[in-house]
C-alpha cells in the first residue's frame, strides 16, 4: 500500500536535505576563509576570520538543529536535547557570532584612511564616513564645476 506525503512531511523532509546542502556549502567557502586567515595579515586577515567565524556558525547551527536530529530520529534527538540543556548550545554559537563581529568591526577599522582612523572607536568605524558626507562631497563637485 503507498502513503501519500502530507505537506508537512514533504517541508520536513526539504529542510533536511536543504541543510545538508546548506551545510556543504558552508565547508567549502570555510576553507577558502581558512586560507586567507593564516596567510594575510591586517585587514584582511580580520575580514576572513570575521567570515570565517560567522560562515562556522551557520554551518554548526544547520547541521546542529537540522542535519544531526535527521539522522538521529525525533527520539533519541528528545533525550540528547534534554540531557545538553536544548537551547544552551546556542550560547556558543552566539559567542562565535560576537567573535566574528569583533573581527569584522577590526577589518571596518583598518580599512579607514589612516590619516582619520583615530577618529573612530571600533563600533564607530561602521558608520565611517561620518553622515553628511554626501552632501559635503555634492558641495566639493558644485564648488569645482563653478570655478570651470
Amino acid at each position: 500500500m503507498r502513503t501519500v506525503m502530507t505537506f508537512a512531511d514533504f517541508a520536513h523532509e526539504l529542510n533536511h536535505r536543504s541543510a545538508i546542502l546548506a551545510s556543504l556549502a558552508t565547508i567549502f567557502i570555510s576553507v577558502g576563509f581558512v586560507r586567507l586567515a593564516l596567510k594575510e595579515k591586517g585587514l584582511i586577515r580580520h575580514l576572513a576570520t570575521g567570515l570565517l567565524l560567522m560562515h562556522m556558525v551557520v554551518f554548526l547551527r544547520t547541521f546542529y538543529w537540522d542535519v544531526v536530529q535527521y539522522f538521529t530520529g525525533t527520539v533519541a534527538w528528545e533525550e540528547w536535547s534534554e540531557l545538553t540543556g536544548g537551547r544552551a548550545v546556542n550560547v556558543i554559537f552566539n559567542a562565535m557570532v560576537v567573535l566574528a563581529a569583533y573581527h569584522s568591526l577590526r577589518a571596518l577599522k583598518l580599512a579607514i584612511p589612516e590619516d582619520v582612523r583615530s577618529e573612530y572607536s571600533l563600533i564607530g568605524a561602521a558608520f565611517y564616513p561620518r553622515p553628511g558626507f554626501g552632501k559635503r562631497l555634492r558641495k566639493l563637485r558644485r564648488s569645482r564645476s563653478a570655478r570651470k
